[in-house]
């Protein structure tokens, strides 16, 4: 049955770039692993994330896994600790600003143990306009 009484989120457009500021805390929601080790939940999980400079995850990223490792017009990304932190079967969800109700990006990778100070989670930058074009013409069909 369709669901009702639920407004759909939006999506970040080019003119939101105020929503991936260093420091915001942004909402990543789940249904992957509770941790590294952990159990998969039986329930939809969240965990509030801050975001992290471009120059700081780009040269993280770059240092572990090469040029291009992290592209700041393709990439958000966020997280300080494996304990509040997307993890292994998570991605595909949503990294949202909360009080906007606006999807800012699509939980991608981590490198190390769900995400850590030195390399936190990496997102798809859904205000990049090619991503967000695509997403729109797919919610379409």
């Amino acid at each position: 049955r369709p669901v009702k009484g639920i407004k759909p989120i939006k999506l970040a457009t080019a003119k939101q770039n105020n929503l991936e500021t260093p420091g915001r805390k942004l909402t990543v929601a789940g249904w992957g692993l509770t941790g590294f080790n952990g159990t998969l939940p039986n329930r939809l999980r969240q965990a509030r994330v801050p975001v992290v400079s471009d120059r700081r995850a780009e040269s993280s990223y770059d240092a572990v896994v090469g040029p291009s490792g992290y592209e700041p017009p393709l990439m958000i990304a966020a997280g300080n600790s494996s304990k509040e932190n997307a993890c292994v079967g998570d991605s595909g969800g949503p990294l949202l600003d909360s009080g906007s109700r606006t999807q800012v990006g699509i939980v991608s990778r981590g490198y190390y143990k769900c995400g850590t100070a030195r390399y936190p989670g990496v997102y798809t930058e859904v205000n990049n306009p090619n991503i967000r074009n695509f997403i729109v013409s797919a919610a379409k069909r």
